[in-house]
């Protein structure tokens, strides 16, 4: 017969015994396993992907124009040149600012436009609120304002209502409901009003030393821009900034590429949960089928034959589960993208095809990987086995399952990480965790033992050894039909054991039977206590983080802490707002003077290259400064190496510490800034020690008296004002147009917003880990299922009630995920006091609501679970099982 007719009889027969396979529900485990495994790769890719896409196809519109020069100072006209190359231009300004509308006031952020703005992309407004948005055409006229709906609902005015900023009123015409442009910075949190700049010098909101970012646009043909940008190259400053289609947003793309590997992680975990519940679905497969393959091969079927049989069904399997993970992980995808969709600049481009078709190709790798050498016992089996049932073909090479899994985890972490190096870092890190994490759950079991296991004379019991090759504790028959009062005395001995035997006294033999169970499968549950561990403490963590950032912060705050922030006020209404400020009542701080900087060199050399990637350092200097001068150190600082100028000091420049470090600075180091656009050289003098949490200013840099005269400055301050007396900050800000008044609790809301949505994208992911731990436990419990029918069996014809052996699952269960909960959380508190010690800096206190909720928790989802799909195991008759084997 022709090979070709052989495998056509070998697939059509492989076909018949999976759909038999199907309907006993065989294979219903291992499909979950891998669905989950490629749900997972398919959200994250797809997730990553369109924004990625995204920032790439639309690299323009999120610039607003073709190419841009951002700046903090009024850029110089170049109109001539982009004239003459025949460039569209325009000019956009940002800043915050107060609006008011009555006794209402609200920080916003002001975009201020020139006509032709965007030069790429479309903004989007409506003039019905709950009607639908159209492209804008044009920009808001001469004394109008398009508004965020946030805006009209915080401070309660209506469409063609009119609002107050600075000097002026606007009359709001439109709601804004997208900019192509938006920025990600502080200032975006708070709600947008977009005016025409002709506005502006009526409105009397900038001076020289306002905050304002300035951002100068350019659109038009690709070869005049290449000469435009090679014109305007060397003569930007140092403040200044180009950005084009090329190099848009790095913020953004870091961000995003952050994100990426954060959630890769993630699906890489529900991968290799997977890859164990499908080693544990494969090995009883195989298990359950050793009598149909022996069959075949007493029929004459060739282990080439029983081959492509086996290869037939699990293809089929596996393509089955991949088209279910994809469809699952493409609306996991969207859900994602939905609770992120008020953070991200504009809507992400349309789903791709290539991320799904990558993840099936992870979900079949780790198909084979996992499920193969199991399934390869199948085809070495041999004929005997139908005349000896204990023939077994050989055990699969562990060496080889913990190669796959390696493979596996090597090739996801090469997909999600940077580079090799980070990709080896990682690898070699979760290899780490997993023997910390497996170690943990190994301690946890003996504790456990040691408490809540009662028998006084473990030697006094008989091995027996089941159909299945199990070993089954056999002093069963002793301790159900009689237990002598000494072993009672016993139990009721004092301490930690005899009040827990006087607690758990009921359920004595239950106890004993639920912790032989753990101690019988070692492997299996310390597989099981793991993978829920992990899950539960990646969940743990991310909640915990959310709200100890902004509950800590708070709780360290001092009751009468300033809660507002002044910028923008400049010195010829300093002594006016002084008396205004104390008239109020309100308790201020120091008014500190204000300029902005950059520093560019450090000895000489360009500052770039002290700095480590993703550092404080190379953030400082990608940024300009807050610098200013005074003659007395401030009260939240302490010199912790040289000496202030008040002491004897040379002039020179202080320097907070911990950037110092950063930037690998030393005592006498020479700093060169640019301010303004131009140049100063000063010698470092001191190192700082910061107390950020005082909420009064701090700065990184403080320059002696003196060294920093004739430049533009605003002055800085902060103060408290009680809650009742907030409506008179309506009249300081029509009194002080130009003022900027930051509302702490308020920008503490928003952010907690912000991280609420954040949080609920993170556990979206980390909840398919989650079901991928239960499939874990799923699979291993039918693992051993014809084993504890057995058990069951034997214990009943022994005289057991099923009672006894329901309590017994029961507890068995509840152990088992309790024992998850309290390693879960070991490993949260263990993360955190290494996060908040050395990133975050904020003090770690023990969770304790965790300690409690967590192994509860993890206690009753395993136990439901557990008892769920073991019910039938105590209701089938003892004759049966036993007859079977």
């Amino acid at each position: 017969m022709p090979a070709y007719k052989n495998h056509l009889i070998s697939f059509s027969l492989g076909f018949k015994l999976l759909r038999r396979d199907w309907r006993a529900g065989e294979l219903t485990v291992l499909v979950f396993a891998l669905m989950l495994a490629v749900a997972a790769g398919t959200a994250v890719g797809l997730l990553a992907e369109r924004l990625q896409r995204t920032l790439q196809e639309r690299a323009a519109e999120l610039l607003g124009a073709d190419l841009s020069v951002e700046s903090h100072q009024p850029p110089p006209r170049w109109r001539e040149q982009a004239q003459a190359l025949g460039l569209q231009q325009t000019q956009v300004l940002e800043f915050p600012s107060m609006a008011a509308v009555g006794e209402q006031f609200l920080l916003v952020s002001v975009k201020a436009v020139e006509p032709g703005y965007p030069l790429r992309g479309i903004l989007r407004t409506t003039r019905d609120i709950s009607g639908e948005d159209q492209p804008a055409d044009g920009i808001p006229p001469p004394g109008a304002a398009w508004v965020d709906a946030r805006l009209l609902s915080e401070l309660g005015v209506a469409l063609n209502g009119a609002v107050e900023l600075g000097l002026i009123r606007l009359k709001i015409t439109r709601v804004l409901t997208h900019e192509p442009d938006k920025r990600a910075d502080f200032y975006s949190l708070s709600p947008r009003l977009l005016m025409n700049a002709a506005d502006l010098p009526a409105a009397g909101l900038i001076q020289p030393g306002s905050r304002v970012h300035y951002h100068a646009l350019f659109a038009g043909p690709h070869d005049n821009l290449a000469a435009f940008k090679d014109w305007l190259k060397p003569r930007l400053s140092v403040d200044q900034r180009l950005l084009d289609v090329d190099e848009e947003r790095p913020e953004l793309g870091n961000t995003l590429a952050k994100a990426e590997r954060y959630l890769g992680l993630a699906a890489l975990v529900a991968a290799l949960l997977s890859g164990v519940a499908v080693a544990c679905a494969s090995r009883r497969y195989a298990r359950r089928h050793y009598d149909t393959v022996a069959m075949l091969r007493c029929l004459g079927a060739t282990r080439r034959y029983v081959r492509w049989i086996i290869t037939s069904q699990w293809l089929a399997v596996g393509c089955l589960a991949v088209v279910l993970g994809a469809a699952l992980g493409w609306l996991a995808q969207e859900g994602l993208l939905h609770l992120l969709r008020p953070l991200l600049p504009m809507a992400p481009s349309a789903t791709a095809w290539s991320p799904m078709l990558l993840s099936a190709g992870s979900g079949l790798l780790v198909l084979a990987c996992f499920a193969w050498p199991a399934l390869q016992r199948l085809e070495k089996l041999t004929p005997l086995r139908v005349l000896r049932r204990d023939l077994e073909p050989p055990s699969p090479s562990v060496w080889l399952t913990g190669l796959g899994a390696m493979s596996i985890a090597a090739l996801l972490l090469w997909r999600y990480a940077a580079d090799g190096a980070t990709a080896a870092l990682l690898l070699a890190g979760m290899g780490l965790l997993a023997l910390l994490v497996t170690g943990l759950a190994w301690a946890a079991m003996k504790v456990a033992a040691a408490f809540f296991s009662f028998s006084p004379r473990e030697s006094n019991t008989v091995a027996i050894k089941t159909p299945s090759g199990a070993n089954f504790v056999g002093y069963a028959q002793r301790t159900l039909l009689h237990v002598s009062p000494r072993t009672k005395r016993h139990s009721t001995a004092l301490g930690a054991r005899g009040v827990l035997s006087r607690l758990f006294q009921p359920t004595d033999l239950a106890w004993r039977f639920a912790l032989r169970s753990l101690q019988r499968h070692p492997g299996q549950s310390l597989t099981q206590i793991t993978a829920f561990a992990v899950t539960l403490a990646a969940i743990a963590i991310s909640l915990i983080v959310r709200n100890d950032l902004l509950e800590d912060w708070r709780s360290r705050l001092d009751a009468k802490a300033p809660n507002y922030f002044v910028i923008n006020l400049f010195e010829a209404e300093r002594q006016r707002f002084e008396q205004r400020l104390a008239s109020t009542g309100a308790a201020g701080s120091w008014l500190y003077p204000v300029v902005r900087g950059r520093l560019t060199l450090i000895n000489g050399q360009p500052a770039a290259q002290f700095a480590e990637p993703d550092s404080q350092g190379e953030r400082a200097l990608n940024r300009e400064l807050n610098l200013t001068w005074t003659d007395a150190l401030p009260e939240a600082n302490r010199i912790v190496e040289g000496a202030w100028w008040d002491g004897g000091g040379a002039p020179g420049v202080s320097f907070e510490q911990k950037l110092a470090e950063s930037l690998h600075l030393h005592l006498g180091d020479r700093l060169t800034f640019s301010i303004a656009g131009r140049p100063l050289q000063v010698t470092l003098t001191s190192l700082r020690a910061l107390r950020w949490d005082t909420m009064t200013p701090n700065f990184y840099a403080i320059f002696a008296p003196g060294l920093l005269d004739g430049l533009p400055y605003s002055y800085l301050t902060s103060f408290y004002l009680p809650s009742e007396q907030r409506p008179q900050l309506a009249g300081l800000s029509r009194e002080f147009p130009s003022l900027t008044v930051l509302d702490v609790d308020q920008l503490l809301r928003r952010m907690q917003t912000v991280l609420q949505q954040v949080t609920l994208a993170v556990n979206g992911v980390l909840g398919i880990d989650l079901a991928c731990g239960v499939v874990v436990l799923w699979a291993s419990i039918l693992l051993q299922l014809d084993a504890r029918r057995q058990e069951d069996a034997l214990l009943r014809v022994l005289g057991a009630e099923r009672r006894l052996l329901r309590r017994a699952r029961g507890f068995e269960f509840a152990l088992l995920g309790g024992l998850a909960g309290g390693v879960a959380v070991l490993i949260a508190e263990a993360t955190l006091w290494a996060l908040y010690r050395q990133v975050l800096h904020i003090p770690f206190t023990l969770h304790g609501w965790y300690w409690l909720g967590l192994p509860l928790g993890g206690g009753m989802l395993v136990m439901v679970f557990g008892l769920a799909l073991t019910r039938r195991a105590v209701t089938v008759s003892p004759a049966t099982v036993l007859r079977e084997n």
